[in-house]
């Protein structure tokens, strides 16, 4: 006597449910993919709550990596050189001629911190440059100056407290969102 015991239609099944994993990894790419669009919103925002610069000025600078079926992994990356310390709070930012009644300038770069005393800095607007901007005598040669410059959008990002809040909130961010990702695929009936 023999007994056979088999599944009928079992390639039926082994392709439903390479279908349903290939429907997972979508949904949990699509995720991944709107919490980094997320975080680079919130990290724009962190940063322009610290420091005294505009948003759009910090979101230039961050460009996104995005995740793919294969590398279920997004990067959220922020590339720059240091920003020019006009784009923050100097004041007066205007060009001023000799004469004893010249203020001293002085510039803010976080919001929650003084203003610094910029002794030798002076504004102008040089031949060479299309615009006013702040710089500082380097000697006692007249025609040899350097701009100022302020911190950089990733040093800004770099900070500790800027980086525990972002961190934190992305991770909620992507529990809530490939849950809520692979829920619509699942009540789409896999369509």
């Amino acid at each position: 006597m023999k007994i056979s015991v088999g599944v009928r239609g079992g390639k039926q099944v082994i392709r439903d449910l390479d279908k349903i994993t290939n429907r997972v990894k979508l949904a949990a790419m699509q995720g991944i993919n709107r919490v980094a669009q997320r975080t680079r919103t919130a990290v724009t925002r962190e940063a322009a709550k610290d420091y005294v610069i505009k948003v759009g000025d910090v979101r230039k600078t961050i460009d996104i990596k995005k995740a793919t079926r294969n590398g279920l992994m997004a990067k959220v990356i922020s590339k720059g050189n240091n920003i020019e310390l006009k784009k923050f709070k100097v004041t007066p930012m205007k060009v001023q001629h000799r004469g004893r009644k010249n203020k001293r300038l002085k510039a803010k770069v976080k919001k929650n911190g003084s203003y610094k005393m910029l002794e030798s800095a002076f504004v102008a607007k040089l031949s060479n440059q299309p615009d006013i901007n702040v710089y500082e005598r380097v000697g006692r040669e007249r025609h040899i100056v350097n701009k100022l410059f302020g911190p950089s959008v990733p040093q800004m990002i770099k900070n500790e407290s800027v980086l525990n809040r972002i961190s934190r909130t992305a991770e909620e961010w992507l529990d809530s969102e490939v849950n809520r990702q692979v829920a619509r695929w699942i009540s789409k009936g896999g369509k």
